[in-house]
């Protein structure tokens, strides 16, 4: 079972491989990168940082569906990661058993022509950002920002709305 989706920039770090594998009790990581599934040594360092008893399996984003709908991956509890919004939407599109969409940090490091505004230290969205998870919100209502598992679980409009975005 996915057991959360994270939308995370540097997808495996300290939080992900450490902090949030054991709060949700998995016993996978299943990354979902068309980039990173092409790019060994990206793969060898995501791996390292990554507790021993954790499986990390790194794949396209169609594979890691194909992957994620075999019934073997029913029995086991796993960590879903990506680094980006369309990524999370297409899986979460395919997936609707993911039980928690956990957006926990995106956008600083994105250049974009559009106005990005900070809503969290860690998250720094776009209008098209914000369109995108309110997507994410409808199709899983358990969609929250969230950055470590002590902080209070929030949602969007707690924290932006679309008039935020409007040019000075």
């Amino acid at each position: 079972m996915i057991v959360a989706l994270r939308l995370d920039d540097r997808l495996i770090h300290g939080q992900t491989g450490m902090m949030w594998t054991k709060e949700l009790k998995v016993d996978g990581i299943v990354v979902a990168n068309d980039t990173v599934a092409n790019d060994k040594t990206q793969q060898m360092a995501l791996k390292m940082a990554t507790p021993n008893n954790v499986k990390v399996i790194i794949k396209s984003v169609n594979d890691a569906i194909t992957l994620l709908e075999n019934p073997k991956a029913k029995n086991m509890r796993i960590l879903l990661l990506v680094n980006n919004l369309d990524d999370a939407l297409a899986l979460t599109q395919k997936l609707p058993e993911i039980e928690y969409v956990n957006l926990g940090n995106y956008g600083r490091m994105v250049q974009s022509e559009k106005k990005r505004i900070s809503i969290l230290p860690e998250m720094r969205i776009t209008i098209d950002d914000y369109q995108k998870i309110q997507q994410l919100e409808s199709l899983n209502a358990k969609t929250y920002f969230q950055m470590l598992p002590d902080d209070k679980k929030t949602k969007l409009a707690d924290l932006v709305k679309e008039s935020d975005f409007k040019e000075e």
